[in-house]
């Protein structure tokens, strides 16, 4: 039988089965595309641990992938530079980009309406920032819920926390705003700014809800004064 030269993710989905997230992630472990951090706890006979980019050369290519729309929209602004202007403050220069690189995004396809893809779409954007004395976690327990990312800047006092909310497919698009608002609730409700560093004092906060290549935001600020109080 021959060989195919290339093995697409459709192709990796159908060999191992779609609802068979652990076997693909043990795939991308063993061929060198991730590979294991720190070792959290045992669950079973399972291990939970971090899972990392292992080398620049792979984080190399993924970052020359994220940023071929940028090359060809000279409108679009820098997948890194848009946390650093969201940790600045200056949110509408954070979400207007945003919506339009995910209108632009033409490889990006959405699938069954899975909130996963929007989840790794924005790891991909922040993981440039690793090479910049950024710390870029994800998908960690803080307290009461899992934090989806959190982002933080060398010894600065202020990180950026992130939520995504997908709205199903067939919803009607009037609900996005209703979601949206969930997911920031959530934030607080789970203290996700809980495991940040013991040096930050102050967070940004934001809930995306995405509906298809639609998106919107809400923007808060939690503060660390006796425990974490979150502006919602």
């Amino acid at each position: 039988m021959a060989t195919p030269n290339r093995v697409e993710f459709a192709d990796m989905l159908r060999i191992m089965g779609s609802n068979s997230p652990a076997t693909r992630w043990s795939f991308l472990i063993h061929t060198g595309y991730l590979t294991v951090g720190t070792i959290q706890r045992l669950d079973g006979k399972f291990a939970v641990a971090n899972i990392r980019i292992p080398n620049y050369e792979i984080l190399t290519e993924w970052s020359k992938w994220l940023k071929r729309p940028f090359r060809k929209n000279r409108a679009l602004d820098g997948p890194d530079m848009l946390m650093e202007r969201l940790h600045r403050g200056e949110r509408e220069r954070f979400s207007a980009p945003l919506r339009n690189y995910l209108q632009d995004l033409s490889c990006f396809h959405i699938t069954k309406g899975r909130e996963d893809l929007y989840h790794v779409w924005m790891m991909g954007i922040s993981v440039e920032l690793k090479r910049r004395s950024w710390t870029v976690r994800s998908n960690y327990e803080s307290d009461r819920g899992r934090l989806d990312i959190s982002l933080e800047l060398g010894d600065e006092i202020k990180a950026i926390v992130l939520k995504f909310i997908h709205l199903r497919a067939g919803a009607q698009p009037t609900a996005i705003s209703a979601k949206v608002e969930e997911g920031f609730r959530q934030i607080a409700e789970s203290n996700y700014c809980l495991k940040l560093g013991n040096h930050i004092k102050r967070a940004e906060i934001v809930s995306i809800c995405f509906h298809d290549r639609n998106s919107e935001f809400k923007f808060g600020t939690a503060i660390r004064e006796d425990g974490w109080k979150y502006d919602i």
